[in-house]
C-alpha cells in the first residue's frame, strides 16, 4: 500500500505541471491505478460522486411555477386594475395567473 502524496509548500499548482508529473505525484502510470490501488483508494477516501442534492419540496415547485416575466406583468395588472375598481377584470386575470 502507498502513502497518499504529500503537498509540498513549494509545490506547483495541478495545472502547471507536465503529465508526468502528474502521474508520479499521483502514483498512477500513462495507463492508469492498478485495480488493487483503485480498491485501496476507494475504501480510503470512497467512491468519487458527489452528494445528490434532496429534491424540491411540494412548496418550493409551487413557487418556481410563478417565476416568469409573463406572470409577473399578469400579477401586476391585477394589482392596478384592482386599484382602479375594476374588479371583473381583476378576478379575471387573477384566474389566469
Amino acid at each position: 500500500m502507498t502513502a497518499a502524496p504529500q503537498p509540498q509548500a513549494n509545490a506547483m499548482p495541478w495545472h502547471a505541471l507536465s503529465a508526468e508529473d502528474a502521474l508520479r505525484r499521483q502514483d498512477a502510470g500513462p495507463h492508469g491505478l492498478a485495480e488493487t490501488e483503485v480498491a485501496t483508494r476507494r475504501a480510503r477516501h470512497g467512491p468519487n460522486r458527489l452528494a445528490e442534492a434532496p429534491p424540491p419540496s411540494p412548496l418550493q415547485r409551487l413557487a418556481r411555477q410563478f417565476n416568469n416575466l409573463l406572470l409577473y406583468v399578469l400579477m401586476a395588472a391585477a394589482a392596478v386594475t384592482a386599484a382602479l375598481g375594476h374588479w371583473v377584470d381583476s378576478v379575471v386575470i387573477a384566474a389566469v395567473v
